[in-house]
């Protein structure tokens, strides 16, 4: 039972980010486009909007 449950989990928590990508993108938040990797196309997210001001510290990006 602890393979099957830990399965289900890792399961809803990639349909959870999925959602959560499809809804940046859109919304605006984030711009996806396709990549080829070792033959793979692959989608690539970026966020929409300039992040030259952001400084990493969160309590100041916040202000």
């Amino acid at each position: 039972m602890d393979r099957l449950s830990s399965f289900l989990l890792r399961r809803l928590r990639h349909v959870q980010r999925r959602k959560t990508r499809r809804l940046a993108v859109r919304t605006g938040l984030l711009t996806m486009t396709a990549a080829i990797v070792d033959g793979h196309v692959v989608g690539r997210f970026t966020p929409a909007f300039d992040q030259s001001y952001l400084t990493g510290e969160a309590e100041r990006d916040r202000q």
